[in-house]
């Protein structure tokens, strides 16, 4: 296999669709905090990058840095887990009953806001940090990698869509008719 194949092998494989976290395994807490921010991050998870030490040569030292960002951002996910459960409880309790407290409800919702927002800087921060930690010509390969993630992402978008327009789905583009 060619290094630019293994590229894209690695590629591939570095960006796997959202995994729930199980247990307190650090990388899979990295893995969630990263992977469910990815709609609005433009930076791959510490844990992305070190799945792919191998593809992309890293140096122990590299290793070494980039567990070191894993473990923080996961301490950090927990701790955040923490502080917005008793909010999300506060949101459905807000609602309960013949009478909602919409005030109460609105004030737990931004307050749950800020914690996102705080979470999504924080991990975009690791992010850049776990960058950091690479040569050029590994943020390059990592950069590519996702760009062809992208791309495939669109493409498996666009075939679901193309897939629901023939499955007879007037909102997806199909016509309706059966042929």
């Amino acid at each position: 296999m060619t290094k630019t194949a293994a590229i894209l092998v690695a590629g591939v494989l570095a960006f796997p669709g959202p995994t729930l976290a199980q247990g307190h395994d650090p990388q899979r807490q990295d893995e969630q905090a990263g992977q469910g921010m990815m709609g609005t991050m433009a930076c791959p998870s510490p844990s992305q990058i070190h799945k792919q030490k191998e593809a992309l040569n890293l140096n122990e030292s590299q290793v070494e840095r980039l567990e070191a960002i894993q473990k923080e951002v996961a301490e950090a996910h927990e701790t955040d887990m923490g502080q917005v459960r008793p909010i999300h409880m506060q949101v459905m309790q807000a609602l309960k009953g013949d009478e909602p407290d919409f005030s109460a409800y609105e004030a737990a919702l931004e307050e749950l806001a800020d914690h996102h927002v705080n979470m999504q800087v924080r991990m975009a921060r690791a992010s850049q940090r776990a960058l950091e930690v690479l040569s050029a010509e590994q943020r390059s390969n990592v950069w590519y990698g996702m760009r062809l993630m992208r791309e495939m992402k669109r493409g498996e978008m666009m075939q679901g869509a193309k897939m629901m327009g023939d499955a007879e789905c007037p909102m997806m583009g199909g016509n309706g008719a059966s042929g």
